[in-house]
């Protein structure tokens, strides 16, 4: 009998999963509310709905008799995924546990209650108090986010007056719930660390850890490219998966895909900034496949249909140099065109173009303003690491003003 999955988007980094399910011979029903989404070329139905409507999305796969619900690399429908697996009895991680990992606020609760490393924050929903309180700490940086979003929006530092309540706007324009959370800026030691890893039985089977890259403008805080394998020390390998199982195990994850993104504040002091109860987006199971032989992708439908995993599949079959680059502009404007130089274009495996040329595209202040996405392999780790520091220098965006 034909399996039934419902996907929750089917944006172009959404596709994999779509694919490698329709493979199978397993019914695709996707779920977005932009109705012309790159996915619906797959689907042998299509529900143009917002991801965000837990009611409406249940109805849906009660309707479809779905056999699995998979929130594929987006956190706006993980807690939906849950919501509604747990209310038809489909395999699923705690919708509480879900709740926790997707809201900042309550991570951070999370993280204080159990004694686990956490910075110093404050919610806030006013402006008014917010600016107050930072008022009453200039001598501090700080971070600003909304509590419920995801793909990087609304997330600025707060190290002077200047801009505060631009800043604050669009953060909280980003919230559901129209909250903020304020967090204490932590310096890192090394680079920040992301990546998929892979849970069984409420453990960390697989992870493959990456370095994350930033630009200096004209926001630095959000990631604008992964390279695997990171260059974490083995200690720091042991103490990062020690304090995620122990999380899993307070949280009672069961199963599933999970991306993480954390930092080092001192040589062993480690802070979980975010686990995201999904794949990583931008590509990065692809690149994860590539860099170590496991299918991220094969795994996470796999196991939204309740299948049992092979645990062979989660073993490492080789570590090659890959990485992954969102494509950015520094300014607004016109897409002319993008110029790669000759020493990226041989690193290039897959380029994907999310706009047309002659298309309004603005600076790179969201992760939404991204132009496209690479993945991009190497002979080495040096190489990588060079080239990943260094890549404005390779890559250019030609705009028309």
């Amino acid at each position: 009998m034909q399996k039934t999955i419902v996907f929750l988007g089917g944006a172009p980094h959404q596709i994999s999963p779509i694919k490698y399910a329709k493979s199978k011979n397993i019914k695709v029903v996707i779920c977005d509310s932009n109705p012309n989404c790159a996915g619906m070329l797959y689907a042998n139905k299509f529900y143009n709905v917002s991801i965000k409507n837990k009611n409406e999305i249940l109805k849906i796969t009660k309707k479809e008799h779905a056999d699995g619900i998979l929130s594929y690399a987006t956190e706006i429908g993980a807690t939906t995924q849950a919501f509604v697996a747990q209310k038809l009895n489909l395999p699923s991680n705690p919708y509480k546990s879900v709740q926790v990992l997707s809201y900042k606020n309550k991570f951070r609760s999370f993280l204080k209650d159990n004694k686990f490393y956490y910075p110093q924050n404050k919610i806030f929903k006013n402006f008014n108090h917010f600016k107050k309180f930072i008022s009453l700490h200039k001598n501090k940086n700080f971070i600003i986010k909304p509590v419920d979003s995801s793909g990087s929006k609304g997330i600025f530092l707060i190290n002077d007056d200047l801009n505060i309540k631009k800043k604050f706007d669009q953060a909280i324009h980003y919230s559901q719930q129209k909250k903020i959370i304020c967090e204490e800026f932590v310096k890192k030691i090394g680079p920040q660390i992301a990546g998929d890893g892979f849970i069984i039985n409420k453990k960390l089977n697989f992870f493959h850890w990456a370095d994350q890259y930033f630009n200096n403008y004209p926001n630095n805080l959000i990631p604008v490219g992964e390279s695997w394998p990171s260059t974490l020390a083995s200690y720091q390998e042991k103490i990062v998966k020690k304090t995620i199982n122990k999380i899993l195990k307070k949280l009672k994850i069961n199963f599933g895909a999970f991306n993480f993104d954390m930092q080092f504040i001192e040589k062993k002091k480690l802070m979980i900034i975010e686990i995201g109860p999904r794949n990583g987006g931008d590509f990065i199971p692809e690149a994860t496949k590539l860099s170590t032989g496991v299918d991220m992708i094969k795994l996470s439908v796999d196991s939204c249909l309740g299948n049992k995993i092979n645990r062979n599949l989660l073993k490492k079959k080789y570590i090659k140099p890959i990485a992954t680059f969102r494509l950015n502009s520094k300014k607004n404007g016109k897409l002319k065109n993008i110029k790669f130089s000759k020493k990226i274009k041989k690193n290039i495996l897959k380029k994907t173009i999310y706009v047309k040329k002659n298309s309004n595209i603005k600076k790179f202040l969201l992760g939404k303003n991204a132009v496209g996405s690479l993945i991009l392999k190497f002979k080495s780790q040096k190489e990588m690491i060079y080239k990943m520091k260094n890549i404005d220098n390779y890559i250019k965006i030609n705009l028309k003003y």
